[in-house]
């Protein structure tokens, strides 16, 4: 697995929230990069995020939908 913990800059990702969430902090926003997919705390926006290859996001977001993984 590919990941790696960057601290924000100002030439990060564009922030998405799940249209699922509710409007309090406590959920989890994805970004787009260069073949990868940054992820972050809402609840700290200028924190450091975790960056995944869109393998490695794919790979988890189908163990979870499988019941492989806890959701």
């Amino acid at each position: 697995m590919s990941r790696d913990i960057r601290k924000p800059s100002t030439a990060g990702p564009a922030w998405r929230k799940a249209t699922y969430s509710a409007s309090n902090s406590n959920c989890v926003e994805l970004g787009a990069l260069s073949g990868s997919i940054a992820c972050q705390d809402s609840k700290d926006p200028h924190g450091p995020y975790i960056r995944l290859t869109t393998r490695t996001w794919t790979e988890f977001i189908s163990g979870i939908k499988a019941g492989v993984l806890p959701g």
